[in-house]
């Protein structure tokens, strides 16, 4: 076989012996690239992404596992206007917010016409971190590239 190539390879001319080589400088890397790189840059991608996954569910897995353990809950402390200390919560987090009284005893409705999204859901984070729960939030857009944050918050998980 090599030397039917090689025969096949000396009748041709000198230009084309040249372009004959040219090709093969270009075509060999590139069926080398094809074969190999392309196939183990898909299949590296492809274990990043499944570690990555299995990260993910080991931390969620580790945190559900800690909570089961039994970690004491957090209480809120007790106050006796809800309302007032959410509005002055708020107040000291640079938000003006406007507590109304929810159907749910113990319970408040927060509103805040607009303030800059990452301060109010940070404020509502922290109040979560307290050891309030928060439920039926709602965030709207409101003017000026701010939202409107309203959320019923009650006293204890």
């Amino acid at each position: 076989m090599i030397v039917t190539v090689r025969d096949w390879y000396g009748a041709r001319s000198q230009r084309e012996q040249r372009m004959l080589l040219a090709m093969a400088a270009i075509g060999l890397p590139l069926l080398l690239w094809l074969a190999l790189i392309v196939p183990l840059d898909r299949a590296y991608d492809r274990a990043l992404e499944r570690q990555l996954d299995a990260v993910d569910r080991h931390s969620r897995i580790l945190g559900l596992a800690k909570r089961a353990k039994g970690s004491p809950a957090i209480r809120p402390a007790q106050v006796a206007d809800l309302g007032l200390f959410l509005a002055d919560n708020a107040r000291q987090a640079g938000l003006t917010a406007l507590p109304s009284a929810a159907p749910q005893p113990g319970s408040s409705i927060v509103t805040i016409a607009a303030a800059n999204a990452p301060a109010a859901l940070e404020w509502l984070r922290a109040l979560e971190a307290q050891g309030y729960a928060i439920s039926d939030m709602r965030i709207a857009p409101a003017a000026n590239g701010t939202v409107a944050v309203t959320a019923t918050i009650g006293a204890a998980r």
